[in-house]
């Protein structure tokens, strides 16, 4: 009997030694706070508090007791840490389940700072970021100073992994002087913008835009950025085309505001 229990024992421990843990890595900056995470079993179960969680390890070393109440990796349990050093948590999971961060942007650095680089080999915009922490949710926005104000053109662009990124502003430039950054954003709305560039654009028309009543449509001689605003400075219509059209604009004046110029339009019954 004893032999046969060794043999079971010795059989369990080899299964449980064939065990693989999913990992859910994280990088970011000590703040004081603890790392907020939801769990599901499966892809048609609703996130709950966590039950899965094999091991945590904070910068190589495995925390004791690192889950509090199953929603919170309790990083306050690391005693070498001082607020803003840098954290690298691994959380170690059952591979049957699925794991998620609820607040990485908690964890952004002291000081964010805008890109490294940025310059224009035009028709493209061009910039670096070494500040690259894929869960912390930062991005770089396009801004082109017209109409008076800084304005956002076109879409963001993700901080990943990449640290050389490029856009065609080719659609926003105009004619003339044309100034230009870039900014590093966060859901928070902190702003980082980097110094502006100036540069000339010949190769291109001055953008003119012409009322047609009877198609009910403003036409435009070349693709441009465009806000129509009505006299109350609300959003009416806003896009990237080289033509409006106008059929559901109720009567009444209206401010359009493309390329760098801004034109006053009536519509009539």
């Amino acid at each position: 009997m004893r032999i046969l229990f060794l043999i079971i024992v010795g059989s369990l421990s080899n299964l449980g030694l064939g065990q693989e843990s999913a990992v859910k890595t994280f990088e970011g900056f000590y703040n004081g706070s603890n790392l907020q995470i939801e769990c599901k079993s499966s892809p048609i179960t609703p996130w709950q508090k966590c039950d899965c969680i094999d091991s945590v390890s904070v910068n190589g070393k495995k925390l004791v007791n690192p889950i509090n109440n199953g929603v919170q990796v309790a990083l306050d349990k690391s005693k070498n840490l001082e607020i803003w050093d840098k954290v690298d948590v691994k959380i170690y999971y059952s591979k049957t389940a699925q794991l998620r961060l609820l607040n990485p942007y908690h964890f952004y650095p002291q000081k964010l700072k805008t890109v490294d680089t940025v310059y224009v080999n035009y028709p493209f915009l061009i910039w670096e970021t070494h500040q690259n922490f894929k869960d912390l949710r930062l991005w770089v926005q396009i801004e082109q100073y017209k109409w008076g104000d800084w304005v956002k053109v076109g879409t963001n662009f993700n901080i990943l992994s990449d640290t050389l990124y490029q856009a065609d502003i080719s659609n926003f430039a105009h004619a003339g002087e044309n100034k230009f950054r870039v900014a590093v954003s966060n859901i928070e709305y902190d702003h980082f913008p980097s110094s502006e560039l100036i540069f000339q654009v010949k190769a291109k028309k001055k953008a003119k835009a012409k009322l047609k009543k009877n198609d009910q449509k403003i036409v435009l001689n070349q693709k441009v950025d465009y806000v129509l605003y009505n006299d109350k400075e609300e959003i009416v219509l806003r896009g990237l085309s080289n033509q409006i059209e106008l059929k559901h604009v109720q009567p009444g004046t209206y401010f359009l505001f493309y390329a760098n110029r801004i034109k006053k339009i009536k519509l009539k019954d």
